[in-house]
């Protein structure tokens, strides 16, 4: 192999570490991605509990305030 060929050669190992690379980072951010979704959907399901909680013990607060 001439000095160009191993040149060549040598760019297409580093464009194939360098893609690797990228493909393992986009596979982690798609990780912590699916993480955070999680975590959203738990936070709107207890953000929903609470505010059907509320509104319960508003109905109670306001029926005791028209029974007294």
């Amino acid at each position: 192999m001439n000095e160009v060929h191993l040149f060549c050669f040598y760019l297409r190992m580093q464009e194939s570490s360098v893609a690797k690379m990228a493909e393992s980072k986009l596979h982690e951010n798609l990780k912590k991605l699916q993480g955070i979704s999680l975590r959203t959907t738990e936070m709107q399901d207890t953000a929903r509990s609470f505010s059907s909680m509320a509104k319960e013990v508003l109905k109670i607060a306001e029926h005791d305030k028209r029974s007294s």
